[in-house]
């Protein structure tokens, strides 16, 4: 009677590694976990890498989440790499698929950019601006 009342969701699912490497390379493209009984189903963690001559790939991690039953979960961070440019960074927050919570931009410093909340569907104010002092002759 009690298996009854046991949601499937606490029932862990057997998963396995997937990983790929980029073409005729040794450098990790991404990993990501499928379930053992359904190699098309991702489900945990998935990590993407972008490819560089660094072997540190550590380093070069393009975006990192969660797969629940194929559906985007939890917190899903995306780095900027672009030599020479800002780095622009962002997350963004998944409820088994629905967009949910506030997704930030970041810039390099680590300084919120944009926000936009999917709970109200609408953009709210950054955690902080940019300010730029003028000389006194510009103002």
């Amino acid at each position: 009677m009690i298996s009854f009342l046991i949601s499937s969701d606490l029932i862990g699912q057997e998963t396995k590694l997937v990983t790929k490497y980029f073409h005729n390379s040794k450098q990790i493209m991404e990993e990501y976990y499928v379930l053992t009984n359904d190699a098309n189903i991702k489900h945990g963690e998935y990590i993407q890498y972008y490819r560089t001559s660094d072997k540190n790939n550590d380093k070069n991690i393009s975006k990192r989440g969660f797969y629940y039953n194929n559906q985007l979960d939890s917190i899903w961070i995306y780095y900027g790499f672009r030599p020479g440019y800002c780095l622009i960074n962002k997350e963004e927050i998944y409820k088994r698929g629905k967009k949910v919570g506030i997704w930030k931009t970041y810039i390099e410093s680590g300084s919120v950019i944009k926000r936009f909340d999917y709970d109200l569907n609408k953009e709210i104010e950054p955690l902080c601006r940019a300010f730029i002092n003028y000389p006194a002759m510009a103002q």
